[in-house]
């Protein structure tokens, strides 16, 4: 089941294991909840991008309107665990590929990781340019094509989970140390955020000045500084 987290106009969009092939998707606010789809397979991921959201059945994908209304879906080849979104295609990875589809579901491009030596744990996409982090202590920018455009390695112990763009920066969290470090779009460190949670963040989101984190779903804000 999927622990990742999007915010859609406004709401908190999560999903809920209701029994062993029963998945709901939720979205809800303070004042409570409203399912708005459910599955019949473990959903591995969900994102969006404006009019469109995108889900990730290991093998499987599904595309919806804003509004959960149903567009199309397709199959993979192989198993994939991230998925992102922009404009005009849909990105989905293992740890070792990145597979490119076009909102009709054609495979329209692929990246070999292994070759440039790169593992994908966590992924987004923005201004044609893809944003990867390894698990490791590797924060890389990638084209389209999978050549890197810049690569940023710590020098220190860490566990580089999870990443997420907000307002032209680059979100990155580090398990180990619990902390946020915080990018330009070009690579280049800007600081570490005062935020400091638990190493058992399952994805975060930010959102209008606060940053939500999901705790195995349990949710908490925390303002960004």
């Amino acid at each position: 089941m999927t622990n990742n987290l999007i915010i859609l106009n406004g709401k908190i969009v999560f999903c809920q294991r209701e029994s062993y092939n029963t998945y709901n998707i939720y979205v809800g606010d303070k004042k409570g909840s409203q399912k708005v789809a459910t599955f019949n397979k473990p959903l591995a991921y969900i994102e969006y991008y404006k009019n469109r959201i995108a889900c990730l059945h290991d093998k499987n994908v599904k595309l919806y309107t804003n509004k959960f209304e149903y567009i199309k879906e397709w199959s993979l080849q192989y198993k994939c665990y991230n998925l992102a979104i922009d404009n005009k295609s849909i990105y989905v990875a293992s740890l070792s590929n990145i597979y490119i589809y076009d909102f009709d579901g054609k495979l329209t491009g692929t990246i070999d990781l292994t070759k440039i030596k790169v593992l994908c744990n966590s992924f987004t996409v923005y201004n044609d340019k893809i944003f990867l982090v390894d698990g490791k202590t590797n924060f890389v920018i990638l084209s389209p094509e999978g050549k890197i455009i810049n690569k940023w390695t710590s020098k220190k112990k860490q566990s580089l989970l999870k990443i997420k763009i907000y307002e032209k920066k680059v979100f990155v969290f580090d398990s180990i140390n619990s902390i946020f470090l915080i990018f330009t779009l070009t690579g280049d460190l800007l600081s570490y955020s005062s935020i400091k949670t638990t190493s058992n963040l399952s994805d975060f989101y930010a959102y209008k000045g606060l940053l939500f984190i999901n705790h195995n779903e349990v949710i908490d804000s925390y303002k960004i500084s």
